[in-house]
C-alpha cells in the first residue's frame, strides 16, 4: 500500500506538539494506510513533521479550527491536556466536531489517575473519582471528560477511552523533565515509607501502539482499557533508576518528615507565582521545584496495580518496553535538553 492510494484514512491527532501527542502522531505516520494531521494550537509549540504528517491548526479551545481540521478525517485522538478548559471543555468540543463530521472513531487519552485512590489490582470496572469530599485535581477533571465521552458513546459515537499509568519517556514534563531537574539539584531522591507505594511506568512509544490498535478494533463505544507498563515497582526503586540513568551522584536518601515542611513552604511560592508573577524570583522557583504537593505524596504511598489483561484479549496490545527502556530514553532526552544540571 502506499500513500497515494484511495484507501488511505486520514487521522487528527491533538496536542500533538506534547509528549504523548507526538509520539502518537510519529507512530500513526509511519503505518502505511495512515495519514495524520499533527493538531496544536495557533500560539502553541511545532509539531512533529516527517511523512505521513502534515501540521493544523486544531485548538479544542477553538470550535472553529476544530471543525476545520475535522473535515475529512476518519478517526480522532485526543490527546491535548492543560486545565479544565482543555480537558472537559475541550473534549466536549471534540465529541461535538467528530459528530458534526461524520468522524468515525474518537480514541480519548485518560489516566489511571480517574480510579483516585483504589487499592490493589484496579479493573477497568472500578468506579471513578466523583469530586467529592478530598477528591479534586486533574484526575477529577479528566473523569468528567471520561463521562463526556461516555455520553456520546451512549448517542452512537464510538468511542474508545485508554487510561495509561505514568508515561514515562521523551518530552514528559514531570516525570522526565521536572523529576529530573528535582534529582540533579539534590532536592529528591528516594522518600522512605512515603515512596512504597508501587508504580508501573509506560513507556509512550506503548501508548501509541495501543491508540492504532484501538483504532480498528471492534469494540463496544465507550469502552475503557488500562494501559501499563510490563514491570511494577516502588516509587523509590523507580526514583533511584531514574537517578542512575541520568547519571547522577548516588541517589539522595529524603526524610519523609521534610517533606510536609517543603508543602507547607511552598503555599507562599503558589501564591507569588499564581498571582504576582512580577515579584517571582529564582528563590521562589527553586522552592517550587523541591515541594511536592499532597496529592503527589498520595500517589507516591498508594499501592496498586493496573491489569491490562482487557486490552491484551481486545486490542491484541501488550506493553514492550520495560522500566529500563523506559527511563534510558527519558534521561536521554533529559540530559539533552539541559535539565540535568544543577541550578541551585
Amino acid at each position: 500500500m502506499t500513500r497515494g492510494e484511495t484507501d488511505m484514512r486520514t487521522i487528527l491527532v491533538t496536542g500533538a506538539a506534547g509528549c504523548l501527542g507526538r509520539h502518537v502522531s510519529t507512530h500513526l505516520a509511519s503505518l502505511p494506510e495512515s495519514q495524520v494531521r499533527a493538531g496544536t494550537r495557533v500560539d502553541g509549540r511545532p509539531a512533529p513533521t516527517g511523512e505521513g504528517l502534515s501540521a493544523v491548526v486544531a485548538d479544542v479551545k477553538d470550535a472553529r479550527t476544530l471543525e476545520a481540521a475535522c473535515t475529512g478525517v476518519d478517526a480522532i485522538v485526543h490527546c491535548a491536556a492543560g486545565d479544565r478548559q482543555v480537558l472537559v471543555n475541550g473534549t466536549q468540543a471534540v465529541l461535538n466536531a467528530a459528530r458534526s463530521k461524520g468522524v468515525r472513531r474518537v480514541i480519548h487519552l485518560s489516566c489511571s489517575t480517574v480510579y483516585g485512590s483504589a487499592k490493589g489490582a484496579v479493573s477497568e470496572e472500578t468506579p471513578l473519582v466523583t469530586g467529592l469530599g478530598d477528591e479534586v485535581g486533574a484526575a477529577v477533571l479528566k473523569a468528567e471528560a471520561e463521562a463526556l465521552c461516555r455520553a456520546a458513546a451512549a448517542e452512537g459515537l464510538s468511542v474508545v477511552i485508554l487510561r495509561p499509568t505514568v508515561v514515562m519517556g521523551p518530552g514528559s514534563p514531570f516525570w522526565a523533565g521536572t523529576l529530573a531537574q528535582r534529582l540533579a539539584n539534590r532536592v529528591w531522591g528516594t522518600i522512605g515509607k512515603v515512596g512504597n507505594g508501587t508504580c508501573s511506568p509506560i513507556d509512550p512509544r506503548d501508548v501509541a501502539t495501543a491508540v492504532a490498535a484501538a483504532l480498528d478494533a471492534d469494540v463496544a463505544p465507550g469502552t475503557a482499557f488500562n494501559l501499563a507498563g510490563p514491570d511494577t515497582l516502588s516509587w523509590n526503586a523507580f526514583f533511584a533508576k531514574y537517578n542512575d540513568a541520568l547519571a547522577l551522584p548516588d541517589v539522595r536518601e529524603i526524610q519523609p518528615e521534610s517533606l510536609g515542611v517543603r508543602v507547607l513552604q511552598a503555599g507562599p511560592a503558589k501564591l507569588i507565582s499564581r498571582h504576582l508573577p512580577t515579584l517571582k524570583s529564582k528563590k521562589v522557583e527553586n522552592t517550587l521545584l523541591s515541594a511536592p504537593d499532597f496529592g503527589e505524596l498520595d500517589l507516591y504511598r498508594l499501592v496498586a496495580t493496573y491489569p491490562t489483561d482487557k486490552a491484551q484479549r481486545a486490542l491484541g496490545w501488550t506493553a514492550v518496553h520495560g522500566v529500563k527502556d523506559a527511563v534510558e530514553s527519558a534521561a536521554a532526552w533529559a540530559k539533552a535538553e539541559g535539565l540535568t544540571r544543577r541550578t541551585f
